[in-house]
């Protein structure tokens, strides 16, 4: 096994593999660290969850050629209704209005992770699988050394950057001494996938009711995915119904506006924070996906806006090797974070107002927020600019969201 490296992903996930896809033909020597055996990952019951891609996520994959393998398994959003409980206040969004095909789609998470493994089942990706991370250290010369433990045996490894794709609970952030900031919402989400009587017409729902909220995306012709955000106690009371009750529990709260729910999948159900680590970054070490910051799923945009950290990331990465600059180093890291900041701000605030706002109860908040969805809907301008910045559309985020390959990039 090789022990020098120019960059080790600790972490095979969505994010961690889809950084290392990006990478494969930059004639890099590359290391995925995973601890969950390969077979396990990639079995079609380990995850029966549904990810939503933003537009600009499918563009990315589209350039890496990803897309093409799974475009026949996805599910197209061509709307979005957001409304309030007992209220008229209701705001659409068009992906026609915007010239859009879509305005993002939803495909099965396994599917994505097949694709994204047969990617690099040719690269020159090693994976260190199953193995566990010990312990991390930085050298004088800039390098991390680590070691592993993999089949009851040590190894160690070192590398100019060490990427930390490994998660909310995160070894790599806490080996590193990098804290973070917690703000819970005291509530749990409750995924599963729900048939419905007609056909959705390719709408995705978010609907809000004081305390808590549902989102409805499309993932077949008659189902969608559920998300469900309510307090933990009736999280609690919600998973110990049988599934006829709670179907008819969803149905007397959601409504009608997507028609009779039939039938429900098996129910999940996980607390819900809003986590950011204090510094995404140090010498020879970046901090990528949840393991940087975790959103509310209500949305689906946390892995959207990995995803275009991992391509802006990819990217600096290329132009420093090309010009043989060394990968772990501050000032590449700090132009990461430079070109990053700013949409990761817009948008983990965007997610955390909309949480917070839409679950209190009080007047003034009750008012602003029908107020608020009225004037959005009012407004075309003001609803291309919120769409924009919601589907990773509001600036040119990487090369490969335009379209532009990284060997095109640099050529």
């Amino acid at each position: 096994m090789n022990s020098d490296y120019d960059i080790v992903i600790i972490g095979g996930g969505l994010v961690g593999t889809s950084l290392a896809c990006m990478l494969q033909k930059q004639s890099l020597r590359i290391a995925i660290v995973e601890s969950v055996p390969k077979e396990k990952r990639l079995s079609q019951k380990a995850d029966l969850r549904s990810i939503a891609l933003s537009h600009a996520s499918q563009k990315i994959y589209a350039t890496m050629q990803i897309w093409q393998s799974i475009n026949e398994y996805a599910a197209i959003i061509e709307q979005l209704h957001i409304s309030e409980r007992g209220r008229f206040a209701l705001s659409r969004f068009h992906a026609s209005r915007e010239k859009l095909s879509a305005l993002a789609y939803v495909v099965p998470f396994q599917r994505l992770n097949q694709a994204l493994n047969d990617c690099l089942s040719t690269a020159t990706v090693d994976w260190l699988c199953p193995a566990q991370l010990q312990s991390i250290s930085l050298r004088q010369d800039g390098q991390y050394e680590l070691d592993l433990l993999m089949a009851g045996k040590p190894h160690k490894l070192q590398t100019q950057l060490l990427v930390a794709a490994d998660g909310s609970n995160s070894a790599v952030r806490r080996l590193a001494n990098i804290d973070r900031k917690i703000f819970d919402y005291q509530q749990n989400a409750i995924v599963a996938t729900i048939d419905l009587m007609r056909n959705h017409k390719n709408i995705a729902y978010e609907h809000f009711m004081g305390d808590s909220a549902i989102a409805l995306l499309p993932v077949a012709p008659q189902r969608c995915a559920l998300i469900w955000s309510v307090p933990h106690e009736k999280a609690a009371a919600l998973m110990a119904l049988d599934d006829a009750p709670f179907i008819q529990t969803l149905q007397k709260t959601f409504g009608y506006r997507a028609g009779r729910f039939l039938a429900i999948s098996k129910r999940h159900s996980y607390p819900v924070k809003l986590t950011i680590a204090k510094q995404f970054y140090q010498q020879g070490l970046v901090l990528l996906g949840n393991s940087a910051y975790n959103l509310h799923p209500i949305a689906g945009q946390g892995f959207n806006l990995n995803l275009r950290d991992a391509a802006v990331l990819a990217q600096v990465i290329c132009e420093a090797h090309a010009q043989q600059q060394a990968l772990g180093s501050v000032a590449l890291l700090q132009r990461y974070q430079s070109l990053r900041e700013a949409d990761q701000k817009r948008m983990i605030h965007i997610i955390d107002y909309l949480m917070r706002v839409f679950t209190l109860e009080l007047w003034p908040a009750t008012s602003l927020r029908r107020l608020g969805l009225l004037v959005v809907d009012g407004i075309p301008p003001l609803k291309h600019r919120i769409l924009q910045q919601m589907f990773g559309l509001s600036m040119r985020a990487s090369d490969l969201a335009c379209g532009i390959s990284l060997d095109e990039h640099l050529s």
